[in-house]
């Protein structure tokens, strides 16, 4: 197992969405532990969601300004870790709150390994 960090960027239209896709190879798994994410602007998650399997792991909004964790810190822990199996992907469908163009940065913390 590897300690792995899988990252995206999307640029959201004022009151627009985008998706942000972390991609996982094929004969990979990845086992996704927190994510944390940094923007210009609020932003709402809609979906977080295995591209393959067609699940979805969230039930309504996930709101920016809602996610920070105690330390007031934009990261949120996934307990138990969401596990992709490639060749799949890590769907973040976004939505911008804030009026105004937003640039959303997420990056998923976890481990990799073959599927052997």
């Amino acid at each position: 197992m590897v300690f792995m960090v899988k990252a995206g960027s999307k640029t959201l239209s004022a009151n627009g969405v985008g998706t942000i896709s972390i991609d996982v190879s094929a004969g990979r798994v990845f086992r996704a532990k927190k994510v944390t994410f940094n923007s210009t602007g609020a932003f709402s998650i809609t979906e977080i969601k295995d591209s393959a399997a067609n699940f979805n792991y969230v039930a309504g909004e996930l709101k920016s300004t809602t996610l920070k964790n105690k330390a007031n810190a934009n990261v949120f822990e996934l307990d138990p870790p969401i596990e992709i199996t490639g060749d799949s992907s890590l769907v973040f469908n976004l939505k911008d709150t804030s009026g105004s163009s937003n640039t959303v940065d997420i990056a998923v913390w976890g481990e990799e390994e073959s599927t052997r």
